[in-house]
């Protein structure tokens, strides 16, 4: 499908849309016309109802100003040389005008926007980089990307992008006016028409943006960003929960975009294949449906790229993209900060030693605050199920803990375990090795162990106690882990 022919259908859907919202509006005032000049009290209702129908529909059609909100801090030339010079090579690689304005956001991700003028025609180019994006991704990978984002530009996609967005807004909002209405079903059916076909134009303009990238770059660099994007992408939201907000909770702050990265870098987070999801009772679960996605799949997409064949040789740029960025901790605060605090009130720490100054007091403070739970459960036999967990967590967690739902209750109370387990292992000699990943490594002279991995293992029933039980006999761990 070319630019022009994305275009037209954007357009025919926009016109499409106007044509049945005008067209149904105003018969459902010429029907209630009809109604009133009948002169009759069994038309009355009719009349009213048409009038009202259609002057909803109508009136949802008023045009509204467009504000355009920063998605986060803006990044200007002056302070971000290195990075913008690597835009600007893009730029002259795709033979594209660079944007006007440059956001951080705080997204695994990129994008690119018209904004102003009439539907994105005559308005100016924005484009948001994300700030742990430049840290999952080396300077070719990130070069890939932003080919990727100006092919969207060379290929018109913005002003098509804009022409379908307010299609989907105008919908939007019609579908809010007339909810509850007999309308409302002639819009949803519109509606779905319009999310089908808009879907596919989405996903021609992917794999048109993909081959003009690997033009003006590397097909193969973007193949391995979007195959990165695919495996640690989604896992910054774990990260911000499990790593940040720890740090946050007891006054510190460290570096979010080289906290990221080291986490995808640990193990656990490598070479993971998805697998069909199963129910409770074992059958496996339907696949959602992919109709109305805007993006083909990831291993789509890379074979597309390979059969473009190699692009040619080049001296590569290894470097995490995100040594680009200049005073990235003062970005990175404006993006994650929260609210209401201040550079003031958060010591800053880095990631080195966040396991000894954060999480180690963090570790023995849960494991004297949930003494009551730790009192029940021995060093050598943690609870291997979740029924017993949740009955634990329950009966000795307080208030506090039966108001919670059965997950967080899980949550809480293997955490508390696990926070007892290290500082028992602490008390013995064992030492913790600094890491943002999600789990951390214990080691004594050459023995290692990961206790927090194995007791949420043993806890979700994964692994049997039995090893765990004989490194405690080992160890001579027995007994409660709180008295």
């Amino acid at each position: 499908m070319s630019p022009a022919s994305r275009a037209t259908v954007a357009l025919a859907l926009m016109i499409g849309f106007y044509v049945l919202a005008i067209g149904s509006g105003v018969g459902l005032l010429a029907i209630a016309w009809f109604a009133v000049t009948m002169k009759s009290a069994a038309t009355a209702k009719l009349a009213f109802l048409s009038a009202v129908a259609g002057g909803t529909v109508l009136l949802s059609l008023r045009p509204r100003r467009d504000k355009f909100e920063p998605p986060g801090p803006r990044l200007l030339k002056e302070a971000q040389p290195d990075l913008f010079a690597v835009i600007e090579d893009v730029a002259r690689a795709a033979n594209q005008e660079m944007p006007v304005e440059v956001y951080a956001i705080p997204d695994v991700n990129a994008w690119v926007s018209t904004r102003g003028g009439v539907l994105g025609v005559g308005g100016r180019r924005v484009m948001g980089l994300g700030i742990p994006l430049l840290h999952l991704l080396t300077v070719d990978q990130l070069k890939a990307v932003l080919a990727h984002e100006f092919g969207h530009y060379g290929g018109g996609d913005t002003r098509v992008g804009r022409l379908v967005y307010h299609t989907r807004l105008g919908l939007g909002r019609t579908l809010e006016a007339v909810d509850g209405k007999a309308v409302a079903a002639l819009f949803n059916l519109y509606g779905r028409l319009v999310m089908r076909v808009s879907s596919s134009v989405a996903r021609h303009q992917e794999f048109a943006a993909d081959a003009f990238a690997a033009r003006a770059t590397s097909g193969r660099d973007l193949a391995d960003s979007l195959q990165k994007l695919d495996r640690h992408g989604a896992l910054f939201p774990l990260f911000l929960a499990s790593n940040m907000q720890p740090v946050i909770e007891e006054g510190y702050w460290a570096p979010i975009g080289t906290g990221f990265s080291a986490f995808c870098a640990a193990p656990i987070f490598n070479n993971v294949t998805a697998e069909p999801a199963a129910s409770a009772d074992g059958e496996e679960i339907v696949a959602s449906d992919t109709t109305y996605d805007s993006h083909p799949p990831t291993d789509t997409r890379v074979a597309a790229l390979a059969a473009l064949g190699e692009a040619p040789a080049r001296v590569g740029d290894g470097r995490v993209a995100g040594a680009l960025l200049r005073q990235s901790n003062q970005i990175e605060f404006e993006l994650y900060k929260p609210r209401p605090s201040t550079v003031a009130t958060l010591t800053y720490v880095p990631w080195e030693d966040v396991t000894f100054k954060v999480l180690v007091p963090r570790w023995q403070r849960i494991a004297r605050e949930r003494a009551d739970i730790l009192k029940q459960v021995r060093v050598e036999s943690p609870p291997t199920s979740s029924k017993d967990i949740i009955q634990l967590g329950r009966s000795a967690g307080g208030q506090k803990m039966r108001m919670m739902d059965q997950s967080e209750v899980m949550y809480q109370v293997i955490f508390a375990i696990a926070c007892g387990v290290t500082t028992r292992l602490m008390e013995r000699g064992w030492t913790p090795i600094a890491s943002p990943s999600l789990f951390c490594d214990f080691v004594r002279g050459e023995e290692r162990i990961d206790p927090m991995r194995r007791i949420a293992e043993i806890g979700h029933g994964a692994v049997p106690v039995d090893e765990w039980a004989a490194f405690c006999a080992k160890e001579k761990l027995s007994g409660p882990l709180a008295v």
